[in-house]
């Protein structure tokens, strides 16, 4: 499991607003993953019904393996 924290900082008022109101939308994200599994040749397509089943995030995993670090394991 990975927990990730942090904080938002902006050094003014007016990008913090810029920054609230250019959010990307569950279907925006599932269309930037397809995109980029079609340019990999991968047939398998996300959908933002199917985000929720674990048989999708097998799916992802294997699309995406995670970095193993250089000189860490065998």
């Amino acid at each position: 499991m990975s927990v990730l924290w942090k904080a938002h900082v902006y050094a003014t008022e007016a990008e913090r607003t810029r920054v609230e109101h250019d959010l990307l939308t569950l279907d925006e994200v599932v269309a930037i993953f397809n995109d980029d599994l079609a340019r990999r040749g991968d047939p398998f397509r996300l959908t933002s019904a199917s985000i929720v089943d674990p048989a999708t995030r097998d799916e992802l995993r294997r699309a995406y393996p995670e970095a193993i670090p250089v000189g860490a394991g065998a």
